[in-house]
């Protein structure tokens, strides 16, 4: 066990599936004799989300009281000066207001072993009260991968048929989290359009319009559970552009 001081909570934001490849190095590195040999038991265990020692959490939607009674009844439990205990709480930016402020105090000042990390993909939806107790990491966003980056060819580049595209978001469901990721990509895609239109004397209108609905859809996300209904109404908005 690597016995240097770390701070008690940490906030890691990137893409979900980049900050899970993130965690698990680090803390095969923290319970590794071999500091993340990458084989052993420990480092196993850690990669299946198996070790005794790092307690995760990843709700099915937006986190519950119950989903942290976990996090409350392991900190009961005093450890030993050898010990330390890590709570993962993944999609972190799902925490209710009620869920992040019960664990404000914990995640100030835990009892001596136990230390917290939260991850989370848009900062954004973290009360700042969870924010300012936390150190800050941030971690590069890859593109686009299968069904997100099939939206976003379909909507910087040329729409599918209206069956078609019904039919592959009845097929491929998106939450609200990637929504906002995607949205943000393709405002950037249509300002660099719109920047090299101007720069080349070319028709602005078209490529105007798909930036003003972009910025009114940023400005009004999807409700939870309201995905599906969002991108039917962008798809006829951008139709009505072309």
């Amino acid at each position: 066990m690597k016995q240097n001081k770390l701070a008690p909570a940490q906030l890691w934001t990137g893409t979900h599936d980049n900050l899970i490849a993130e965690v698990i190095p680090y803390l095969q590195k923290r319970f590794c004799p071999d500091e993340g040999c990458g084989v052993c038991i420990s480092c196993n265990q850690i990669r299946e989300q198996q070790h005794h020692a790092v307690v995760w959490i990843c709700p099915e939607k937006n986190y519950t009281l119950d989903n942290l009674k976990v996090v409350h009844e392991r900190l009961s439990f005093a450890l030993n000066d050898d010990q330390e205990i890590f709570f993962v709480l993944q999609k972190a930016d799902f925490l209710s207001k009620q869920c992040a402020n019960s664990l404000l105090k914990s995640i100030e000042e835990p009892p001596k072993g136990y230390h917290f990390i939260l991850c989370a993909e848009r900062t954004e939806y973290i009360l700042p009260t969870i924010k300012s107790r936390c150190l800050l990491r941030t971690f590069a966003k890859d593109m686009f991968s299968g069904q997100l980056q099939h939206l976003y060819t379909t909507f910087s580049t040329q729409l599918q048929e209206p069956l078609s595209f019904l039919q592959y978001l009845q097929k491929n469901p998106i939450n609200e989290l990637q929504t906002l990721d995607l949205i943000d990509q393709l405002f950037a895609f249509w300002m660099n359009k719109y920047k090299h239109a101007v720069e080349h004397n070319e028709d602005k209108k078209p490529i105007a319009k798909r930036i003003t609905i972009l910025k009114k859809a940023l400005l009004k996300p999807p409700m939870p559970g309201g995905s599906k209904l969002f991108w039917k109404n962008l798809y006829l908005q951008f139709n009505a552009c072309s």
